[in-house]
């Protein structure tokens, strides 16, 4: 049935989204055009490497910039801070509660432990461990690595044998999916980015243990150079064209890689490997939301949009594409990989095994200087403990 919108048509709303037009494709479209029907609904396309900035240039001068926004999670402590995100607490219901992945949904949710939500689930993401199977085979490995050892003996066995010259592509150039991959190999080490008051740490134990990790790999020759400067759509595509034989990537790439015309199905995945610290391993937490910026003339049709994004029919319809935050569409795997893959043992683990970056409002100023740090070391500049040292003394002084 339509939604019954609260306004007529008098009702305008502004809406960002991130450049993903699949949202708008039958059938999905169609179920658009019922909550839209009687509001004039700008919508406005971004990609996500500028979103922050257009977000922030469009709400700083009193939030009437967008009515609608998407919000990666690791932005609402800074926007709530800053006065721009309504709270949609009520909207938050038991069932809501109860059917989304808790770890995702905690993200929306500031201060820690508040029970105040600023934004409804759009999707959830984590980063994976995507593999050449043809590569492996070649190598005369049978079975992805289970550790960061493994890992590290697999790569060196490729490249010893000639197969490919840099078996792992990383996204470390100086951009969020640097940090993300940081935070991954970090916590398999025992490390973390700030302590429990929200103060800078990782110059200490195993934030420093793996940037030295991912230093030694630049010098072993099985991560290249070319890392530096790969955002993660240049690792899909380098994974893609059998340029590599092991990276860490978002599962919306899962598909893309596995397209007839790069590697045909022949991208394997699996959860990200452990360590000895933790053997179950660990990944980032991706996911996204919607929210309704405080400066909108118009919230209860905003609220009805949203209410929308965060329901569980538009996941059904793009649930191939971006994985949904209601954990019973994990339970029917045709609908999510269309009978090609299951993988969805894969991804529910992995969804288990994920930590969420810190909840603080000045998360985008540490997570620039924490670039520029790790950057600083693997181009050969500083030490490790150097680098993290001055970085740590920026971001306190």
């Amino acid at each position: 049935m339509p939604l019954e919108l609260p306004l007529r048509e008098s009702a305008k709303l502004k809406m960002l989204a991130v450049s993903y037009p699949v949202m708008f494709e039958d059938p999905l479209k169609e179920k658009f055009r019922e909550i839209c029907r009687d509001v004039n609904v700008n919508v406005k396309f971004s990609s996500y490497g500028v979103l922050h900035d257009e977000i922030v240039a469009a709400l700083m001068t009193g939030g009437a910039g967008y009515d609608v926004i998407p919000v990666d999670n690791i932005w609402i402590p800074e926007f709530v801070e800053a006065g721009w995100l309504e709270d949609v607490t009520k909207y938050v219901t038991p069932e809501l509660k109860k059917n989304v992945f808790s770890k995702a949904l905690e993200a929306a949710e500031y201060p820690a432990g508040s029970g105040r939500f600023y934004g409804l689930p759009w999707y959830i993401d984590t980063k994976y461990l995507f593999y050449n199977k043809e590569i492996l085979g070649k190598a005369g490995i049978t079975t992805p690595p289970k550790t960061l050892d493994e890992l590290w003996s697999q790569a060196m066995t490729i490249k010893k044998k000639g197969i490919v010259k840099y078996p792992i592509a990383w996204s470390w150039t100086q951009q969020e999916c640097l940090i993300c991959d940081y935070i991954i190999l970090m916590t398999l080490f025992g490390g973390r980015l700030v302590d429990e008051a929200g103060k800078p740490v990782f110059n200490e134990g195993g934030a420093v243990a793996a940037l030295e990790w991912m230093g030694k790999s630049i010098d072993a020759g099985i991560t290249g150079w070319a890392s530096l400067a790969f955002t993660e759509p240049d690792v899909s595509r380098i994974l893609g064209a059998g340029d590599a034989a092991f990276a860490l990537c978002w599962l919306s790439a899962y598909e893309l890689v596995n397209a007839p015309q790069l590697l045909a199905g022949a991208c394997g995945i699996t959860h990200v490997p452990g360590s000895n610290l933790l053997p179950e391993g660990a990944s980032v937490d991706g996911s996204m939301f919607f929210s309704i910026s405080s400066g909108c003339k118009n919230k209860d049709v905003a609220v009805e949009l949203v209410k929308f994004w965060a329901g569980l029919d538009p996941k059904k319809s793009y649930a191939k594409w971006l994985f949904p935050m209601w954990m019973q569409l994990l339970d029917a795997p045709k609908i999510l990989r269309g009978g090609i893959f299951d993988i969805v043992d894969i991804v529910k683990y992995q969804y288990e095994h994920m930590v969420t970056r810190p909840r603080i409002a000045r998360y985008a100023v540490l997570s620039k200087e924490l670039q520029r740090a790790i950057h600083e070391v693997l181009t050969k500049l500083k030490t490790p403990q150097e680098a993290l040292n001055d970085a740590v003394k920026r971001l306190t002084t």
